[in-house]
């Protein structure tokens, strides 16, 4: 070969041939390439909303169950009912408020679908999309009463009228002293006005009675009295000497779904704080509703209700977001002490005696924030958990319509209530 041919040769570049199998080749591993990245992060945004959903779910779930292992507290498994504890039943509606769990399955939005006494006013009805043919939800709501703001219970110094003079030199009331001076609740705080307070007297009968106002007085010599003005003291022929007795306050915890509405007013008047609407827990956008599913957003809200059923201003809460349901089962004492007889999800835990619950089986369900399914199973029973949740409504033609969810069952014990005997 000459030395013109062999140097033409080594300058001869890359055929046609080879360049397109070349780019073809590069093009596979790049589709390849970004097919795996796009799996990779859908995989990923999925996995964040369901770890969203799941903690969602936890934080719900122990809220629900702390509350529910105190309900009782310092208080009465039934005051309607309660002849070992108290000298008479409260009248209407405490009677109907201080049963330690009550459990209700009606659906809201009625008018007769208030706090017992019919003082409340109705609960907010759900979203369609929830009790459609699609999800068929018929959540639960629960209510306990208990003391749920200390331990302490108070020693009585004196009752004149309607005014209960507490005993200031006592530990409990110190403790609380000690406790509001580094930033915890100081002891009017325990006592708003229209919140309950339980009375005992000398004898171990106990009466429940509304707090009307709370006086904390200093004198020159630094030293407080604390007097508690109240009504419906000593009514029915109950505890009518209560000094050297002690007092106690009484929480009404209420339970419930909701889909947060954009008015600031429509929340306030669910017992929830204003700030709730800067919060990021109202209705972000309702104008993308149909987009993001807002409109089936529901929140599990925590509240405090006065003694007559309305919520105290500002105690309404939310501990759990995005809920597709909530349902309860329980245990409950026999009337000749055999054992334990379970009332399941599709039945009425009223039917039960509040005296005789022994346990209180909590179901939570919560969904992703967003859906990533086109299709799913029509739920055919609401007593049966969801697989997925459709966000929305059935008619709706969406690209995706069904979010994922997470259920989580737990089953607590009711202390309070087991050292009860049947009355």
């Amino acid at each position: 070969m000459s030395t013109r041919n062999t140097a033409s040769a080594a300058r001869r570049g890359f055929t046609a041939v080879e360049l397109i199998a070349a780019i073809t080749a590069s093009l596979v591993v790049a589709a390849a390439a970004y097919m795996l990245a796009r799996t990779s992060l859908t995989v990923f945004q999925q996995e964040a909303r369901m770890n969203s959903a799941q903690f969602s779910n936890i934080m719900g779930m122990n809220r629900i169950a702390t509350d529910a292992k105190r309900a009782g507290y310092q208080s009465s498994p039934d005051a309607a009912t309660d002849t070992t504890s108290m000298c008479g039943a409260p009248p209407a509606p405490l009677a109907q408020l201080l049963a330690a769990v009550r459990v209700s399955d009606e659906p809201p939005g009625a008018g007769a679908d208030t706090v017992p006494g019919g003082a409340g006013q109705p609960y907010p009805a759900f979203p369609a999309e929830v009790v459609s043919v699609d999800n068929k939800r018929k959540p639960d709501r629960v209510r306990f009463s208990g003391n749920y703001t200390t331990s302490e219970r108070f020693k009585l110094a004196n009752v004149v009228g309607n005014q209960l003079a507490v005993e200031c030199d006592q530990l409990s009331v110190q403790r609380v002293f000690n406790g509001a001076a580094t930033g915890g609740p100081d002891f009017c705080t325990l006592f708003p006005n229209g919140s309950i307070a339980r009375v005992v007297d000398p004898a171990g009968k106990a009466q429940f009675v509304t707090v009307t106002a709370c006086t904390p007085t200093s004198n020159t010599d630094s030293y407080t009295s604390l007097v508690l003005t109240v009504s419906g003291l000593g009514a029915g022929g109950c505890v009518t000497s209560p000094s050297q007795g002690y007092v106690n306050p009484v929480n009404i915890v209420d339970y419930f779904l909701t889909n947060l509405e954009a008015s600031t007013a429509d929340n306030v008047a669910l017992g929830l704080p204003v700030s709730i609407n800067t919060s990021g827990y109202g209705v972000e956008n309702p104008a993308l509703a149909g987009i993001t599913g807002e409109q089936s957003r529901m929140s599990l809200v925590r509240r405090v209700l006065d003694s007559t059923g309305l919520p105290l201003a500002g105690s309404g809460e939310v501990v759990a977001d995005y809920v597709a349901d909530l349902k309860f089962s329980a245990r409950t004492a026999t009337p000749n002490a055999a054992g334990l007889t379970q009332i399941t999800f599709a039945q009425d835990l009223n039917a039960a005696p509040a005296n005789r619950l022994r346990t209180l089986g909590i179901r939570l369900t919560t969904r992703a924030r967003n859906p990533d399914r086109v299709a799913g199973p029509v739920a055919g029973n609401e007593d049966v958990p969801l697989t997925l949740f459709a966000v929305f409504p059935p008619a709706t033609v969406a690209q995706f319509k069904y979010a994922r969810v997470r259920t989580m069952f737990m089953e607590v014990n009711l202390p309070n209530l087991g050292a009860y005997l049947p009355w």
